[in-house]
């Protein structure tokens, strides 16, 4: 797992610069069983080499990929390499990401606290810069304080850069596309939670399908069905572009599972500092007494906010859970298999038959039949 929580935002990355060999090219977008790969100002559908089948590791969006066989005419080609990852991340899958811009309405849907730390600690996780693009801000004289509680948890206490916008509002999109510049982003956010809106209103020419809020369910509708790279850069080939982002279905739920309950410490950057003063080495700061996390909230402490620790509760019951039950599976149970010994010292191992499948021997069948037949004749004397 990187080191890295929450780095610079402004470095620049080698790695989303077009190699210069015409046969490397870049994963857009996968659909319908072909892979897109951008070649210079081409755009071609490939299919993978077999070997791919028995490596069981398949390219995701984002990832440079070697081809052959290609056919410029029929702008096809085959795949048969990826190059190393700078980073991934597992839902949505993706590579070779610079930055995750988590984008979450101020109302309409809700504004959600625990979904925002949720893609917060998961890029975190991952060793990539967030940023927080809090949309239909046009919505904030009736949500103020709550502007200004967003404000003060995600930007003045932990630093994270925060942007307010508004698709009916131009000069509000300014900031947030200049920090875009030459970087591979991906959106992250609740469905009807205005990605796609966002997308149409930093690049006019992209014409992304936008749905509405549910009115029954008070909740997004999903207008985007894969993920894919798009060019923020007007005119300009993906290839070419320097500032690319990816839209992805959205999805209103991500459990952490299959990491370490220390781990989701190092996502709570707030939480580090107050780990110092806390007695046991080991806390995880729920309910054991001297902790320094505990001590702040019950002091009020603006180190850390009421809204912060309850998502820090909530993964980590989700990471402990999900460690008790991978415990509980990996217990032992009866083998299938049993050591046969052989001669010279040799072993194997056959096949365990269930007792109740299990044949009959021919000794013991034999047994049965005489005893069989000298009950039977005992009872004719």
């Amino acid at each position: 797992m990187s080191k890295r929580i929450i780095n610079s935002f402004n470095h620049q990355s080698e790695f989303h610069h077009p190699p210069s060999e015409p046969e490397i090219g870049r994963l857009i977008k996968y659909y319908s069983n072909y892979y897109y790969v951008a070649v210079g100002n081409r755009r071609l559908a490939c299919s993978l080499k077999g070997s791919f089948k028995k490596t069981g590791e398949l390219p995701v969006v984002g990832d440079w990929l070697r081809l052959d066989s290609i056919d410029w005419i029929q702008e096809t080609a085959r795949i048969v390499d990826i190059l190393p990852r700078q980073n991934s991340i597992e839902r949505p899958k993706l590579a070779n990401i610079d930055c995750v811009i988590v984008v979450h309405p101020v109302d309409q849907p809700m504004f959600d606290f625990m979904q925002v730390d949720r893609y917060l600690a998961l890029a975190a996780l991952a060793g990539i810069d967030s940023i927080l693009c809090v949309t239909k801000s046009d919505l904030t004289p009736d949500n103020a304080q709550l502007v200004e509680q967003i404000q003060h948890i995600y930007a003045d206490q932990l630093k994270y850069p925060v942007f307010f916008t508004s698709i009916k509002n131009s000069s509000s999109l300014q900031p947030i596309r200049n920090w875009l510049s030459d970087k591979v982003s991906v959106l992250a956010g609740p469905s009807g939670g205005g990605k796609s809106s966002l997308l149409n209103a930093l690049n006019p020419a992209l014409q992304l399908k936008v749905g509405d809020v549910s009115e029954k369910l008070k909740r997004g509708q999903h207008t985007t069905r894969h993920v894919e790279l798009l060019s923020l850069d007007n005119e300009k080939s993906l290839a070419v572009s320097r500032t690319l982002i990816a839209d992805t279905p959205g999805f209103s739920h991500v459990r952490f599972e299959n990491i370490l309950p220390e781990a989701i410490q190092k996502a709570f950057p707030e939480t580090l500092s107050l780990a110092a003063n806390c007695y046991y080495p080991d806390c995880l700061h729920q309910h054991e007494t001297l902790c320094g996390v505990l001590t702040a909230l019950e002091n009020n402490q603006s180190v850390i906010s009421q809204s912060r620790y309850a998502s820090y509760c909530t993964f980590l019951e989700e990471v402990l859970a999900f460690k008790e039950s991978h415990k509980n599976q990996s217990r032992k149970t009866e083998t299938l298999l049993k050591d046969s010994h052989r001669a010279k010292g040799e072993r194997s191992k056959k096949l365990k038959v269930n007792s109740k499948t299990r044949s009959l021997s021919r000794r013991y069948q034999t047994q049965y039949l005489a005893e069989k037949i000298q009950t039977e004749s005992h009872d004719t004397l």
